[in-house]
Protein backbone atom coordinates (compact mmCIF):
# COMPACT_ATOMS: atom_id res chain seq x y z
CA UNK A 1 0.00 0.00 0.00
CA UNK A 2 1.72 3.42 -0.75
CA UNK A 3 -0.34 6.66 0.55
CA UNK A 4 1.31 10.57 -0.04
CA UNK A 5 1.62 12.95 1.88
CA UNK A 6 -1.76 14.65 0.81
CA UNK A 7 -3.24 11.36 2.06
CA UNK A 8 -2.37 11.38 5.73
CA UNK A 9 -6.09 10.89 6.66
CA UNK A 10 -6.45 7.96 4.66
CA UNK A 11 -3.19 6.32 6.30
CA UNK A 12 -3.79 7.09 10.00
CA UNK A 13 -7.82 5.24 8.81
CA UNK A 14 -5.76 2.27 7.49
CA UNK A 15 -3.68 1.98 10.39
CA UNK A 16 -6.24 2.06 12.88
CA UNK A 17 -8.31 -0.48 11.66
CA UNK A 18 -5.08 -2.67 10.96
CA UNK A 19 -4.76 -2.38 15.35
CA UNK A 20 -8.50 -2.88 15.66
CA UNK A 21 -8.61 -5.93 13.51
CA UNK A 22 -5.17 -6.76 14.69
CA UNK A 23 -4.81 -6.28 18.17
CA UNK A 24 -1.21 -7.30 19.59
CA UNK A 25 0.63 -7.02 16.19
CA UNK A 26 3.30 -4.90 15.03
CA UNK A 27 3.13 -2.72 11.96
CA UNK A 28 6.48 -2.27 9.90
CA UNK A 29 6.56 1.66 8.03
CA UNK A 30 9.11 2.38 5.52
CA UNK A 31 9.26 5.29 3.58
CA UNK A 32 9.62 4.99 -0.25
CA UNK A 33 11.05 7.51 -2.29
CA UNK A 34 10.41 7.41 -6.14
CA UNK A 35 13.31 6.64 -8.30
CA UNK A 36 12.19 9.57 -10.32
CA UNK A 37 10.70 12.83 -9.78
CA UNK A 38 7.49 14.34 -10.33
CA UNK A 39 8.18 16.58 -12.65
CA UNK A 40 9.80 13.65 -15.07
CA UNK A 41 6.78 11.73 -14.46
CA UNK A 42 4.03 14.08 -15.73
CA UNK A 43 6.17 14.86 -18.81
CA UNK A 44 6.35 11.50 -19.60
CA UNK A 45 2.69 10.66 -19.54
CA UNK A 46 2.00 14.14 -21.72
CA UNK A 47 4.54 12.83 -24.20
CA UNK A 48 2.93 9.82 -24.36
CA UNK A 49 -0.69 11.57 -24.77
CA UNK A 50 0.74 13.49 -27.35
CA UNK A 51 2.17 10.72 -29.56
CA UNK A 52 -0.85 8.87 -28.79
CA UNK A 53 -3.13 11.74 -30.35
CA UNK A 54 -0.52 11.92 -33.12
CA UNK A 55 -0.39 8.28 -34.49
CA UNK A 56 -3.95 7.77 -33.62
CA UNK A 57 -2.86 4.72 -30.85
CA UNK A 58 -5.02 4.37 -27.23
CA UNK A 59 -2.28 5.60 -24.62
CA UNK A 60 -2.34 2.13 -22.83
CA UNK A 61 -0.95 0.99 -26.59
CA UNK A 62 1.05 3.65 -26.86
CA UNK A 63 2.88 2.85 -23.31
CA UNK A 64 2.44 -0.97 -23.09
CA UNK A 65 3.57 -2.03 -27.27
CA UNK A 66 5.19 0.88 -28.00
CA UNK A 67 7.81 2.05 -25.41
CA UNK A 68 7.85 -1.60 -23.26
CA UNK A 69 8.17 -3.88 -25.92
CA UNK A 70 9.80 -1.73 -27.98
CA UNK A 71 8.32 -2.66 -30.87
CA UNK A 72 9.57 -0.94 -33.37
CA UNK A 73 12.93 -0.61 -32.50
CA UNK A 74 13.25 3.31 -31.66
CA UNK A 75 14.60 2.64 -27.98
CA UNK A 76 17.31 0.15 -28.69
CA UNK A 77 19.07 1.30 -25.36
CA UNK A 78 15.47 0.81 -23.09
CA UNK A 79 16.38 -1.59 -20.19
CA UNK A 80 14.83 -4.64 -20.58
CA UNK A 81 15.04 -7.98 -19.46
CA UNK A 82 16.22 -10.79 -21.25
CA UNK A 83 14.98 -14.44 -20.39
CA UNK A 84 14.67 -17.72 -22.56
CA UNK A 85 11.74 -19.58 -23.14
CA UNK A 86 11.43 -23.50 -22.25
CA UNK A 87 12.17 -23.47 -26.41
CA UNK A 88 15.80 -21.60 -26.04
CA UNK A 89 14.07 -19.02 -27.70
CA UNK A 90 15.23 -14.94 -26.12
CA UNK A 91 12.22 -13.37 -25.10
CA UNK A 92 12.27 -9.76 -24.06
CA UNK A 93 10.41 -9.02 -20.56
CA UNK A 94 9.81 -5.23 -20.49
CA UNK A 95 10.53 -2.95 -17.33
CA UNK A 96 8.24 -0.98 -15.75
CA UNK A 97 8.63 2.54 -15.86
CA UNK A 98 7.80 2.75 -12.44
CA UNK A 99 11.68 1.31 -11.76
CA UNK A 100 13.90 2.92 -13.59
CA UNK A 101 15.74 5.87 -12.34
CA UNK A 102 15.79 10.03 -13.32
CA UNK A 103 18.86 9.01 -16.12
CA UNK A 104 17.47 6.90 -17.87
CA UNK A 105 13.95 8.87 -17.65
CA UNK A 106 16.02 11.71 -19.00
CA UNK A 107 17.58 9.42 -21.55
CA UNK A 108 13.82 8.57 -22.57
CA UNK A 109 11.93 11.48 -22.93
CA UNK A 110 15.18 13.12 -24.87
CA UNK A 111 14.37 10.02 -27.46
CA UNK A 112 10.75 10.65 -27.73
CA UNK A 113 11.49 14.60 -27.85
CA UNK A 114 14.04 13.72 -31.01
CA UNK A 115 11.06 10.80 -32.52
CA UNK A 116 8.39 13.33 -31.95
CA UNK A 117 10.38 16.01 -33.90
CA UNK A 118 10.79 13.34 -36.91
CA UNK A 119 7.06 12.52 -37.17
CA UNK A 120 6.24 16.38 -36.75
CA UNK A 121 4.46 15.84 -33.04
CA UNK A 122 3.28 19.10 -31.96
CA UNK A 123 4.07 19.19 -28.16
CA UNK A 124 1.41 20.16 -25.57
CA UNK A 125 3.55 20.82 -22.79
Amino acid sequence: MRFGIDQQAALIDRITKYFINNPGNALWVEAYKPPRSKNQQALLHCIIRDISIHGGYSEDWTKECFLKYDCNGFFPHWPKLVSNDDKGNVVFIPRSESVITKVEESELIERLYALGAEWGITWTK
